[in-house]
């Protein structure tokens, strides 16, 4: 999160929207940008955390996770309706849409037959929504989707996959309303002419659509750990209620 508020801060402090500094402030002002590990494009991790409240931090704990959630006031339930009240949940969500992270038929990540990923989430049905579904529904859906997914009961699938672009305009809002009006206080797109959005304050999270200023003698450093496994996309199974 940091390294966006760098950048956001680089746009901010030359625009006459924000700190009025002129262009060449950043040229002249700052000699480098060091970025740990910073995710301009942003995480998977804040679409577990936000739909669930679980993200791999958590569900490392095993059996252990469970009895957290059966026996503490900020169990799974608690913990999503919290972070769905962080907007920096939402600032760091992926970036780039379906272009990036997959249109459910290919990604630009994938790696051949064992590094595959063409979608953000895999929704597994449990076996009471299994048997809701059969007679109408040729592959069985959870009964939570909205009625935009009912096509994915006709398409010969085995499960629906969510893509990035659907879990924002459709999924995530569709279960969590509450969510809705912090998410159109971000973009989550990429744009071919990134020097329109110089004025436009709502760009300036995302490095997909804006340019950084000006500013040739400044060098950015971008340090990242190598051969450790992230996440980037999840499966569910849907629980009722009670269990959840």
């Amino acid at each position: 999160m940091g390294g966006h508020l760098v950048t956001y801060f680089m746009k901010w402090v030359e625009s006459d929207l924000g700190g009025k500094g002129g262009k060449g402030w950043v040229a002249k002002h700052l000699h480098a940008f060091v970025g740990l590990a910073s995710s301009a494009l942003g995480m998977p991790k804040s679409v577990g955390a936000l739909l669930s409240g679980e993200f791999k931090d958590t569900s490392a704990l095993g059996g252990l996770n469970h009895l957290i959630d059966s026996n503490t006031l900020l169990g799974r339930a608690a913990r999503a309706k919290l972070l769905q009240t962080w907007r920096s949940m939402y600032q760091m969500m992926p970036k780039g849409g379906d272009a990036l992270w997959g249109n459910g038929i290919d990604s630009v990540d994938d790696f051949g037959e064992n590094g595959t990923c063409h979608y953000m989430l895999t929704v597994f049905p449990n076996d009471a929504q299994n048997q809701k579904c059969r007679d109408g529904c040729s592959t069985p859906v959870p009964n939570f989707l909205t009625d935009g997914y009912s096509e994915m009961c006709e398409r010969d699938e085995m499960m629906p996959n969510v893509t990035m672009s659907t879990f924002l305009d459709h999924f995530l809002t569709s279960q969590f309303a509450n969510t809705a009006p912090i998410l159109k206080q971000f973009s989550y797109g990429y744009s071919d002419t990134p020097e329109d959005n110089d004025d436009d304050p709502l760009k300036w999270y995302n490095a997909l659509e804006f340019q950084l200023p000006n500013a040739p003698d400044m060098t950015i450093y971008s340090i990242y750990g190598i051969g450790k496994n992230t996440e980037r996309g999840y499966a569910y199974q849907v629980l009722g209620r009670a269990e959840f």
